[in-house]
């Protein structure tokens, strides 16, 4: 299926971001974005082919005994689907606590790095466009040790 025109079209919060992640849009603009610089240093090309994903799994599906889980909350991306994973891998580190052991879960995914590094762009940027009238980071840097990871295992790809 070709990508639907709708998804190119967007011009939201998250539609911005992910295009900084995928180099479609220059990071330049958003140099205020703490780990930005760091992200994109190691970031590389990916030659993956691309689908109709949801972009924002995390707390966006509902489970009930007995039934199948519920996607809540459609957040389309025409990207490959290692970056939907990548994005709920994110999510989990920077957010919900998890530890590098998730990434055992993975393992199999080609370039994974590659995806997390975006999906950490993305979310980074995101978060950003959200507190533009914030000017000071939160004391706490939830970011920091997703990033740290994300770059170390990135520079580490052959």
């Amino acid at each position: 299926m070709p990508e639907p025109a709708f998804v190119a079209s967007r011009s939201d919060r998250w539609a911005i971001a992910d295009r900084v992640a995928w180099g479609e849009l220059a990071p330049d603009a958003f140099a205020e974005v703490e780990h930005l610089s760091e992200l994109v240093s190691v970031r590389r090309g990916l030659d993956a082919p691309c689908q109709l994903v949801h972009g924002d799994l995390t707390g966006n599906v509902l489970f009930a005994k007995g039934l199948p889980p519920a996607i809540i909350d459609l957040a389309p991306y025409w990207r490959p689907p290692a970056y939907a994973s990548a994005v709920v891998v994110a999510d989990a580190l920077v957010w919900e606590g998890a530890d590098e052991s998730l990434l055992d879960a993975v393992a199999d995914v080609p370039r994974f790095p590659q995806f997390l590094v975006r999906a950490l762009i993305m979310r980074a940027v995101v978060d950003r466009l959200f507190r533009e009238d914030d000017p000071l980071r939160n004391e706490d840097d939830p970011f920091g040790p997703a990033v740290q990871l994300a770059c170390g295992l990135a520079a580490a790809e052959p």
